[in-house]
């Protein structure tokens, strides 16, 4: 009986240790393989299977110039992009490899770029690359692949390295950043490239590059791939400022693509059919903007269209997230709008007409109605205050509910957030007081003006946006 006790003890204490180790493991894993929260690997594994008709697979060229909510916006056409900041070759093929066991695309495209790529010269992305799968024999085989012997074990078992990241944990460690859960691997970014026009490589020279052993290989592997798992291969490269080295190997892909039969789409040699503009279609020497990305997609549209027949997934119930990874992508325009928004009332027609935003707008003091700097009455009139009012107000969905005057014996108010956040709104006194808007242990208060507006993102669970007027 005492043996079955101390057995008992010892199961349960395991079991405890496990579970212990496995929550620690959750807040401690590396979720980010952009550089911004975002991580293309959860955003796979939260999708079910079979859902993803087209697949683009490549490095941040990937995820800064190819937008799958313009395809699903435009033709009802299930993208998602797998991509890894720094994907190497060893990376891409093995990431591709991982998305293949729940997903049948019909088409891959696969930036090619990678093939430039011989190691990782940022140590983020090599975490990023060895570190977002989960832990199987794939990714235990990259590591074999892509690190040094020395680095195996603790890229294996990763807490050695996982570890080290508690002084840098954040909220999103401990619950889910909401796009994890229905992004399809872009990252958006509206800014216009302001780093100088660099030097464009003289595209009447075609001098291909000898593709070394390692990089013909990887080639022929994903030819293999693409004819076992059944899928369309297409090769491409971005546009950017490309190097003469890279763009020969990028000339070496394409005869290498013509003897194999794979179509080859290198846009820096189609720039003047793309209509590019290195100012506005990019946001700095090497990446695609928003404006950019919707070049790319207009012509990867058109090429589909040519070449292959797919379904419009619009208003299937299973596609939910390609519908909310849209509506995200206008809210980040909507975040754009804002951030470029100088006059108050402009600012605030934007947000008047936003969906799934919580407004909170708080005015201070008594005279503004006779200030010159500023035209409050107008602000206030497009959420629909009366223009003698002051006070706090939430305004959502086009109803605007007044919270409390300004009284200092009025009771704080709460207003729920999301499962995890609330924000506490009082009145301590006017302009100066840091506690009168709270969100945790985060002021939003006035900053020394009459006006606050502090924009709650519902849709990403949290603040967007603040002005103070």
């Amino acid at each position: 009986m005492q043996k079955i006790k101390k057995l008992i003890i010892i199961i349960v204490m395991a079991v405890a240790l496990v579970v212990c180790l496995l929550w620690t493991y959750r807040v401690l894993s590396w979720k980010d393989t952009s550089g911004s929260s975002l991580s293309s690997l959860t955003q796979l594994y939260n999708t079910d299977r079979d859902l993803m008709d087209v697949v683009f697979v490549g490095s941040s060229h990937c995820y800064c110039g190819i937008y799958p909510p313009y395809f699903w916006e435009d033709a009802g056409i299930a993208a998602f992009d797998l991509s890894v900041s720094g994907q190497d070759r060893n990376s891409a093929l093995r990431h591709l490899r991982e998305l293949l066991k729940t997903q049948s695309p019909t088409i891959v495209f696969f930036d090619v770029y990678g093939i430039t790529y011989s190691e990782q010269l940022v140590i983020a992305n090599e975490y990023r690359n060895m570190l977002s799968m989960r832990l199987n024999p794939n990714s235990a085989a990259l590591v074999t692949e892509a690190a040094t012997k020395d680095k195996w074990l603790d890229y294996w078992f990763r807490f050695p390295i996982i570890h080290g990241r508690y002084k840098e944990l954040k909220k999103t460690d401990f619950v889910s950043y909401a796009p994890n859960q229905f992004g399809r691997g872009e990252v958006v970014n509206f800014r216009c490239n302001e780093y100088g026009t660099g030097e464009l490589v003289d595209l009447d020279v075609f001098e291909p590059a000898t593709l070394s052993p390692e990089q013909e290989k990887w080639l022929d592997d994903l030819v293999k791939l693409s004819e076992k798992k059944g899928f369309t291969l297409v090769f491409y490269s971005a546009p950017f400022y490309i190097s003469r080295e890279a763009q020969d190997q990028m000339d070496a892909v394409a005869v290498y693509a013509e003897e194999a039969g794979i179509p080859m789409l290198d846009f820096n040699r189609m720039r003047e059919e793309l209509g590019f503009d290195f100012h506005y279609d990019l946001q700095d020497p090497e990446h695609l903007n928003a404006n950019g990305a919707r070049k790319m997609a207009n012509y990867f549209e058109e090429w589909l269209s040519e070449n292959v027949s797919l379904p419009d997934r619009r208003g299937d119930e299973r596609y939910a997230q390609w519908d909310l990874d849209l509506e995200w992508y206008y809210h980040v325009l909507a975040k754009d709008e804002l951030d470029h928004a100088t006059d108050p009332v402009d600012y605030a027609r934007i947000l008047a007409k936003e969906k799934d935003f919580k407004v909170i707008i708080s005015l201070e003091g008594t005279d503004y109605a006779s200030v010159a700097e500023v035209d409050y009455v107008s602000v206030l009139a497009e959420f629909g205050i009366p223009g003698d009012a002051g006070g706090k107000w939430l305004f959502e969905d086009g109803k605007l509910t007044k919270i409390m005057d300004n009284r200092l014996d009025a009771e704080p108010c709460y207003v729920r957030l999301n499962d995890t956040e609330t924000m506490r709104i009082q009145y301590q006194g006017d302009y100066v007081f840091p506690e009168n808007i709270m969100i945790g242990r985060q002021s939003y208060s006035h900053n020394g003006r009459r006006l606050a507006i502090i924009v709650y993102d519902e849709l990403l669970e949290k603040v967007v946006h603040c002005a103070y007027f």
